[in-house]
């Protein structure tokens, strides 16, 4: 949690032990954005390798579910939109005032660092 993202040693490194949760943004149950980031890739002989635990991300569509267990709880969001963009947009990573959505990102198209692939969901109540 709480990991720099513009800060290259630091979410390298967090990114090794799996999912990142970006610093500034929030956990879920709290009304507000939540953004994690992790590794995709192109091979099955690299998931290990890079903890490429996002490498299916792109698999999912409107409508799908995401469970994510926080301090022991479980919240259910369903994804209401998939988007591609510039690695440089970091206009995702603030609060849009519009209620709580989870963002994920992951490098695409898997395996590169040209865009970003971004789902984002809203929570079921």
């Amino acid at each position: 949690s709480n990991v720099n993202t513009g800060n290259l040693d630091e979410y390298s490194k967090a990114l090794k032990e799996g999912i990142a949760h970006a610093k500034g943004t929030n956990f879920p149950g709290q009304g507000k954005t939540i953004y994690l980031f992790s590794h995709s890739t192109d091979s099955p002989l690299n998931f290990s390798r890079y903890n490429a635990i996002f490498y299916l991300l792109g698999k999912l569509e409107k409508e799908d579910r995401i469970y994510v267990y926080f301090l022991d709880h479980k919240y259910i969001y369903k994804v209401s939109q998939k988007i591609i963009t510039q690695a440089s947009d970091t206009s995702w990573l603030e609060d849009s005032g519009q209620g709580e959505r989870l963002i994920l990102q992951t490098c695409y198209p898997p395996g590169t660092s040209m865009k970003r692939l971004l789902v984002i969901a809203i929570p079921v109540y």
